[in-house]
């Protein structure tokens, strides 16, 4: 079965609302990071290196096929199965969406989720401007909790952020949102004071102005690794807006009310289970086909093996498997 590599309406916690996902790197997971809480299994490429990956004709094809069935999408997040500067063609994938979108009078706005390493490979940072928003990922400061937590390729220091994020202009700068999973590790974890505080003290060498404090909420790969609780939550935010952070906190799904577009075929439903584990009831609200069609899909599905049923904190989930 072919994998889209643009897929949606996607309920994202960011916007709080319905996006579209633009995958330039596709199957299997490519990511300087391996996250113990991330909801992709299966094989993964350690890398920071950008290779030849999808080029922008069949990224812009899928856009296209999507964004004709999706009247009321303003955002498109450049994220999926790794980190979006691992497609060597992202210059151009970038400037081509934005090209495409300008030819059909479209007005999205353009984000991008990254891990900013693969970026020394690249001369220059100004194709970033593109991007409305660019969120980085940062878990921690601590060289202990960057290894456990996300499991980075053997070799990378997260003085390199420093340099790169310090070294962005003022404009650019302002549009990056340092994102910060709080994750329980058995009783400890990065959300405990003294991480924090080492946190916080790499937040200023960076000098991170947005922070985007957040927890999982979907079946992680690590079946040891646990969400903090909302309290837990409240109180790191409230640490790091006393050291003067403007600090956005998502923290459960946000529920929409269903929508009135109806999109969806099996390929729909697998691309995106792929990219992120989903119940019924969120897959109901996203492709607003009833559950009885949604059940058939999904048993056919499960039958071709491309599909799993997970059961985690009292929910069904269904994930998507490569073959």
């Amino acid at each position: 079965m072919r994998i889209r590599n643009c897929i949606g309406p996607y309920p994202s916690r960011r916007a709080r609302g319905y996006i579209v996902l633009l995958d330039p790197i596709g199957s299997p997971k490519k990511c300087p990071y391996n996250c113990i809480y991330c909801p992709i299994t299966g094989r993964v490429i350690k890398s920071d290196k950008p290779v030849s990956l999808s080029p922008s004709s069949i990224l812009l094809k899928d856009l296209e096929y999507l964004l004709d069935k999706l009247s009321d999408i303003e955002i498109v997040l450049f994220n999926g199965m790794g980190d979006p500067l691992l497609n060597v063609f992202i210059r151009d994938i970038v400037g081509d969406v934005r090209n495409f979108l300008k030819k059909q009078s479209l007005d999205h706005v353009l984000w991008i989720k990254t891990t900013l390493y693969p970026l020394r490979y690249y001369k220059g940072t100004r194709f970033l401007e593109y991007f409305d928003k660019i969120y980085v990922k940062v878990d921690t400061g601590s060289r202990e909790l960057f290894d456990v937590i996300n499991d980075p390729v053997n070799g990378l220091k997260l003085s390199y952020l420093k340099d790169v994020i310090g070294s962005l202009p003022r404009d650019l700068r302002k549009r990056v949102v340092i994102e910060y999973t709080l994750v329980d590790l058995g009783g400890e974890g990065n959300w405990v004071r003294e991480y924090v505080d080492e946190y916080i003290a790499f937040l200023h060498s960076i000098r991170a102005e947005n922070i985007l404090l957040t927890t999982f909420y979907r079946p992680p790969r690590s079946g040891y690794v646990k969400s903090v609780s909302r309290k837990i939550v409240d109180l790191v935010a409230k640490r790091l807006i006393e050291e003067g952070f403007s600090v956005k906190v998502v923290y459960e799904p946000y529920e929409e009310p269903y929508r009135h577009v109806v999109i969806a075929d099996p390929v729909d439903i697998y691309s995106l289970l792929l990219r992120r584990p989903m119940t019924l009831l969120e897959l109901r609200r996203a492709f607003n086909i009833p559950y009885s069609d949604l059940a058939y899909a999904i048993n056919k599905l499960s039958s071709m093996k491309l599909v799993e049923e997970v059961r985690w904190r009292g929910r069904i989930f269904y994930r998507g498997l490569l073959v």
